[in-house]
């Protein structure tokens, strides 16, 4: 899910690397193509269902560009967990008692996934970020650009989009499902589908994760409902309890 206005044109901007076959600026710019010319997500919230081995939840998820989130998780109607980002730093909360202090590892999951659902690709290089374009992968008769992403925090992530049509179909990277739970890192394949346009932007309406090392399915994600832009209060985007 990840999103901004796209631009007609897209020029190389600092920290946007070209390897040695193809333009990442004429990757992106196709990409924008296909993504769509709809307003920039300054807010976003979305309800998903979500199917792990063993169990079926529901989640709801807020973010905005101030860097605040808030996801709250829900099994049969009963909420189980939720974790954010607000002012005053990472938070999880369990079905019972108070937020306490998230991991560190937490506050970086929770901040990569608001950094991917609010913003292009084609913006991360103006906040720091770097794009270098790897080169092309064949696959199922099928060209992809492989992009790599570098985050100043030092995460890595790979983006395969569709040479021809500029779909970015695949994401690729080393990190921990549930990183509270269990943190060891594996490499997880997430394979976008169901794409829908939504108030003028393309978007993937289900994802299907696997441990890219043994092909074990870890988990399936289908959007309920999205809204880009909606009304939030600090409410929507805070920790629960007091001040």
């Amino acid at each position: 899910m990840r999103v901004a206005a796209p631009l007609a044109c897209l020029f190389l901007a600092a920290g946007v690397v070209a390897a040695d076959t193809g333009s990442i600026d004429a990757v992106l710019s196709r990409h924008a193509h296909a993504r769509g010319s709809g307003p920039t997500a300054e807010r976003l919230r979305v309800r998903l269902r979500v199917e792990e081995p063993g169990f079926v939840v529901e989640v709801r998820y807020a973010a905005d560009r101030v860097g605040r989130v808030r996801v709250d998780v829900f099994r049969e109607g009963r909420r189980v967990f939720s974790e954010g980002i607000d002012e005053r730093g990472a938070w999880s909360m369990g079905a019972e008692g108070l937020p306490a202090a998230a991991s560190d590892e937490a506050l970086a999951a929770l901040e990569h996934g608001r950094l991917f659902n609010l913003y292009d690709l084609e913006e991360l290089p103006r906040m720091g970020h770097r794009l270098v374009l790897e080169g092309r992968q064949g696959r199922g008769g099928r060209t992809f650009d492989v992009v790599r992403l570098e985050l100043t925090d030092g995460f890595r992530t790979w983006r395969w989009i569709d040479a021809k049509s500029g779909r970015l179909e695949i994401q690729r990277d080393r990190r921990p499902l549930h990183p509270d739970i269990d943190p060891r890192p594996i490499w997880i394949e997430t394979r976008l589908s169901d794409f829908r346009s939504e108030n003028g932007v393309e978007m993937p309406f289900a994802s299907r994760q696997i441990d890219a090392g043994t092909g074990r399915w870890l988990q399936t994600t289908r959007v309920l409902e999205v809204e880009r832009n909606p009304c939030l209060s600090d409410a929507d985007l805070r920790r629960p309890g007091p001040g």
